[in-house]
């Protein structure tokens, strides 16, 4: 562990990438599920 300031700047974008595909799906599927 020789730069951890590398390792959040690394790791950050691919939290949010995740957070934003989950939030994506939790919505696609509150929609699909809301509109019957």
């Amino acid at each position: 562990m020789t730069a951890p300031r590398a390792w959040l700047l690394t790791s950050l974008p691919a939290w949010l990438v995740g957070w934003l595909i989950l939030a994506a799906v939790i919505a696609a599927i509150a929609v699909t599920h809301h509109t019957y």
